[in-house]
């Protein structure tokens, strides 16, 4: 991603400031980095084994006590 920037790849981005080009390299990239982190936090909780599971079986167990009042055995598929 840094070696395609089109910030840095301007003619004369040597030019500027190191500071002025962090600041822009970090605009330039940030949703782009912030759109696959999330997808990939995404498909963590969604699959159904290794962490997702895990957050799941705690989601469920939350609500059974919040609706029910006792803890229970997640169900397992």
């Amino acid at each position: 991603m840094v070696e395609q920037s089109k910030v840095l790849n301007t003619p004369g981005a040597e030019k500027h400031p190191k500071m002025e080009l962090f600041d822009s390299l970090r605009r330039e990239l940030e949703t782009p980095t912030l759109e696959k982190a999330s997808k990939a936090v995404w498909e963590l909780i969604l699959d159904n084994n290794g962490l997702g599971k895990e957050i799941s079986e705690i989601v469920e167990k939350i609500l059974q006590v919040e609706w029910h009042g006792t803890p229970t055995s997640p169900t397992t598929t």
